[in-house]
């Protein structure tokens, strides 16, 4: 009998593990205004953006590549693929055919807002990487980015949701040590 029941654990036991293991999605926003351009970083940050989506190697892994810029009232685009090679391909052509804004400020609050309200996966592990030069249209005392990162905060805690803000110009530091308060 405890033969049974030991061999009937370990026959069942992989697929009782495989329904806990989450699949990944990774979702990269990256700042399309020209001020990208202005500090040199535009070509780098795409051609880091395609290594980095090459690099992932488990082919059920969702990746969205979400560009965005100046315009407060427009939705953020999402190109989705699936990890596999050809879905990579189909999302390195995008970034390299990425438009870029006039404009040299962005708001930094939209792809949060759009991460939380549009990109979320219940049934995945969410990395959520914010690529930017960190020039904003706000002024010092009135950006909402720390307030929305404090909404995004409540709302993921405790969940698989990991947010990752890439500082790429020396602004953007300077930006980050606002947000630490």
């Amino acid at each position: 009998m405890l033969k049974r029941l030991l061999f009937t654990i370990l026959i069942f036991l992989p697929l009782a593990v495989k329904g806990q293991i989450l699949k990944e999605r990774r979702v990269y926003y990256i700042d399309c205004s020209f001020s990208m351009k202005i500090n040199g970083i535009w070509d780098l940050v795409r051609d880091k953006l395609k290594e980095a989506i090459e690099k992932v190697n488990d082919e059920t892994t969702e990746i969205l590549v979400c560009p965005y810029a100046y315009d407060m009232n427009s939705s953020v685009k999402a190109y989705r693929e699936l990890a596999t090679q050809c879905g990579k391909d189909k999302l390195k052509s995008i970034i390299d055919n990425l438009p870029m804004t006039k404009s040299t400020m962005t708001y930094h609050e939209m792809p949060l807002r759009d991460f939380y309200n549009n990109r979320v996966s219940s049934d995945r592990i969410n990395y959520v990487f914010l690529m930017t030069d960190g020039m904003t249209d706000h002024n010092k005392g009135t950006d909402p980015f720390p307030r929305e990162l404090n909404t995004w905060h409540s709302i993921f805690k405790d969940k698989h949701v990991y947010g990752f803000y890439v500082i790429l110009h020396e602004k953007a530091k300077n930006y980050k040590a606002a947000l630490d308060v």
